[in-house]
């Protein structure tokens, strides 16, 4: 296998086994990081195994609760619960993104928690080791919850990534010109119509964002399934990454540099620009070398490993 990187002989020594099997909670489509971090997983010769909400609520009756429960109760579910319809036993770690589904970890297994959502509560209880999606997670999370900020062994930044395989680039003399911006807003379908107040107010402003920073407009598309969208994107000649109020790299610079476009980013505020300044240049070199989500798979269990 040729010499194996110091991390490899710590993860061995800790987990006492070559191949590890991990639990993955949270995914819920293809694009989620849960899931590519589990292809990572997987890459590195490790076996997953997956359960998302919509398992948990439709299969675990008799502990599952509705959202008005959940609001007005904040009822939470025991991990160890999850043996019900699971072999929790078989297990060697746990992987959770961030839920709308409040989980208490009871387990004697290493829970890893990546909170990834600006202005949103800790989903997980007694995690042992948290990845944190954004920059100003260390201040709100240590303002307003000290108590599981410090029990974290480990609390690092885990940003998103990216699965290189995914894209497949163009010369460039077959790319279509100009700065173009494909709407993310699945969760919400009203924004990708034109004739909606919501699209028309986002889009306004983000024409507005470009034209004033970069003194061009802005070709706008409208959401289309992700891997349309994977197919789409290498065409482009460069790509618009607007960001608001969430001071986190996002994902879709880290898509638009592997799949060889150029990226034109609009920071909102200087928190953003330092966010990016974190992962050094913006490079399709840079990203490929370490920020894949094969990356991101070997960091969690680095930390796991290193935090005992």
């Amino acid at each position: 296998m040729g010499n194996i990187p110091d991390y490899y002989k710590r993860i061995n020594i800790y987990f006492k086994v070559g191949v590890l099997k991990i639990l993955l909670i949270g995914v819920d489509s293809i694009n989620m990081p849960v899931y590519t971090i589990g292809k990572g997983f997987r890459e590195l010769g490790h076996i997953t195994a997956i359960l998302n909400a919509q398992d948990i609520f439709s299969i675990c009756h008799d502990f599952a609760y509705d959202l008005y429960e959940y609001d007005v109760r904040k009822r939470q579910i025991k991990l160890s619960s999850l043996s019900k319809i699971i072999d929790l036993d078989t297990f060697d770690m746990v992987f959770i993104q961030q839920l709308w589904l409040h989980t208490i970890n009871d387990l004697d297994i290493p829970v890893y928690y990546y909170h990834s959502e600006p202005q949103a509560p800790v989903t997980v209880k007694n995690a042992t080791n948290v990845g944190l999606g954004y920059v100003e997670a260390v201040n709100q999370l240590k303002r307003f919850y000290p108590r599981e900020f410090f029990s974290w062994k480990t609390k690092n930044f885990l940003w998103f990534g990216v699965d290189p395989s995914q894209y497949t680039p163009i010369p460039d003399d077959e790319k279509i010109p100009g700065v173009h911006f494909i709407s993310n807003a699945e969760h919400r379908p009203e924004a990708t119509r034109e004739d909606s107040p919501y699209w028309s107010r986002n889009i306004y402003m983000f024409r507005e964002a470009i034209l004033k920073k970069f003194e061009k407009d802005i070709i706008v598309h409208p959401y289309i399934d992700y891997l349309e969208y994977t197919k789409l994107l290498p065409t482009f000649e460069s790509v618009a990454v607007i960001h608001g109020n969430g001071c986190y790299p996002n994902q879709r610079a880290f898509e638009a540099l592997a799949a060889g476009c150029k990226i034109e980013i609009y920071h909102e505020n200087e928190m953003s620009r330092y966010a990016y300044r974190l992962l050094g240049p913006m490079t399709r070199e840079n990203i490929l070398a370490n920020h894949t989500y094969l990356n991101r798979a070997k960091q969690i269990l680095y930390e796991v490993a290193e935090s005992g």
